[in-house]
């Protein structure tokens, strides 16, 4: 095992930076995830590091050593792709066996030693019964179990995953990312594992990098993510639904701040109500998760909120609820099933200590020591699949 350091990375393609400076360090034995959209340079990062591809400049270490300009074959890295891909004219043991065989392994194994080792990872995998067929006689969720034993029979100081089950049906992701878990219990090795899942990513990492046009957005726990979201890129791709975005105006009424959309106010916490008081910007947004607005289909103290909704939809023990609020749209999550007609009065109460504020012109949230985190991050997973 090896702590993973990447200093001021940069790769290019054309005028394209894919990774732009790109500072991390992935400590020892820690599960490290890299989530972003497509294109945001999560699998040519990991590409870098096992030598793939080289850096138009930066350093990459593994443990104390500079393996920037080392030969991929010499960096004690194993790698699982998106594509899976396996050597269609091999079985399933060969497939796995394949880096025990190669010509630069040392010290070179036997035939016997070979086979306990691909019987050992394949029965970890439950995939012992399948070794004498072809890749092609595979399911989806057989094939990424054989390109996991590949990785996984290596013992190498990091493993680098890239999208390994994004091509997998609901069930069996679900079902592979708490393989994922246990297996990284039990072989404790260091692993960058890129994904554009943020439900996958706070459900397994340690923590969590969220990338943007090659560049690092924020660095944190799932919890830190998700709770106190950096900008407001963040807080939009982090969470499903994502989070409610509103236009409005400062406002002043009987000695307190408000939020003013246009006739209808929000109040504030007093910690974020004294956090705007005195931030330099003037032209700000306010941000709220769905879970944390309250629906009501009659008024009633302190559901003051006047809205109408525009969609309902089931989704399974909850209901998301799109409102329209002083022309804006505001995304409620119910607990159960509640089913709106279009256009049916509504009032809403937003949870005044899960307001989050962001600058209108740059993106970025104010920070607010004092306010609480809304929810612990690993139901908001659970509430999401």
């Amino acid at each position: 095992m090896a702590t993973v350091t990447l200093q001021g990375l940069t790769k290019r393609f054309g005028k394209t930076r894919a990774v732009d400076e790109l500072d991390l360090v992935v400590e020892d034995g820690e599960f490290f995830v890299l989530l972003g959209p497509s294109g945001a340079g999560k699998t040519t990062t990991l590409s870098l590091i096992s030598g793939l591809e080289a850096p138009d400049s930066g350093q990459i270490l593994l443990g104390a050593d500079d393996v920037t300009s080392v030969d991929p074959w010499k960096r004690d890295v194993a790698m699982a792709f998106e594509s899976y891909a396996l050597y269609p004219h091999m079985s399933v043991f060969d497939n796995i066996a394949f880096p025990l065989r190669a010509p630069a392994r040392s010290p070179r194994l036997s035939k016997p030693e070979i086979k306990e080792q691909v019987q050992r990872i394949a029965k970890m995998l439950q995939i012992d019964q399948l070794l004498e067929r072809s890749p092609s006689q595979l399911s989806g969720g057989q094939r990424q179990r054989t390109s996991l034993g590949r990785m996984l029979v290596r013992h190498p100081c990091a493993f680098l995953m890239d999208e390994p089950i994004v091509h997998l049906d609901a069930k069996l992701r679900h079902h592979m990312r708490g393989e994922f878990k246990q297996l990284h219990e039990q072989f404790r090795v260091t692993t960058l594992y890129a994904t554009p899942d943020w439900v996958e990513a706070v459900a397994m990492g340690h923590r969590i990098a969220v990338l943007n046009h090659g560049r690092v957005v924020q660095t944190g726990t799932p919890d830190e993510i998700y709770n106190q979201p950096v900008n407001r890129f963040v807080a939009d791709f982090v969470g499903e639904p994502p989070m409610n975005i509103l236009n409005g105006q400062l406002a002043h009424r009987d000695g307190h701040l408000l939020f003013d959309l246009g006739g209808y106010q929000i109040a504030l916490g007093k910690p974020l109500e004294h956090a705007l008081a005195n931030a330099a910007s003037a032209e700000w947004q306010i941000g709220v998760r769905p879970s944390a607005v309250r629906l009501e289909s009659a008024q009633s103290p302190p559901a003051r909120l006047p809205a109408t909704v525009f969609v309902s939809e089931p989704m399974g023990r909850n209901t998301i609820i799109e409102t329209r609020l002083a022309g804006q749209s505001m995304t409620v999550k119910v607990s159960g099933l509640m089913a709106l007609r279009p256009e049916t009065p509504v009032w809403l109460d937003i949870d005044v200590d899960q307001l989050h504020a962001f600058d209108r012109r740059t993106g970025m949230r104010l920070r607010v020591d004092a306010i609480p985190p809304p929810m612990q991050v690993t139901g908001a997973a659970r509430d999401a699949t």
